[in-house]
């Protein structure tokens, strides 16, 4: 049995903000159905790993807006008119929208998507720390003003 890393730890950088109650992840198809997810970090990204089968790739759509990272999809029901009658009913059909908030603001452009075996993965780049120091510029006593 191969054992999985925990789930956060307080060392990790996004532990606190995005896996916090603070930056929730939510769906906004609550009637409908949420694909299963895993999101983990890695050094240089969070990865969200989103079970899809039966959906197209075509039928996919992955946005950024803000903070925001908005997947949609759709997947299709099968013809009613192959279908006699159903004994179990547990595969949900229809459209999804899951949006997950990251605790800084997405580049579209960063952010990479691969396909496989009915697995949607989406690579978001962490943000790099902006220079934490400021350059000071001398004046003169004649550009100062003073």
């Amino acid at each position: 049995m191969t054992r999985r890393p925990r789930t956060s730890t307080p060392h990790s950088p996004l532990a606190g903000q995005f896996f916090s109650a603070q930056a929730p992840l939510f769906s906004l198809s609550a009637g409908l159905w949420n694909p299963p997810t895993d999101i983990f970090e890695c050094q240089e990204a969070a990865v969200i790993r989103m079970e899809v089968p039966g959906v197209l790739p075509a039928d996919l759509e992955i946005m950024a807006r803000g903070r925001r990272l908005i997947v949609r999809g759709h997947r299709s029901e099968p013809r009613a008119a192959e279908i006699l009658c159903y004994h179990l009913t547990e595969v949900r059909y229809g459209r999804f929208v899951r949006v997950f908030e990251f605790p800084f603001a997405l580049d579209q452009r960063e952010i990479e998507a691969t396909f496989e075996a009915g697995f949607l993965v989406i690579r978001v780049p962490k943000q790099r720390p902006a220079p934490s120091s400021i350059t000071i510029t001398l004046l003169s006593e004649e550009d100062s003003g003073l």
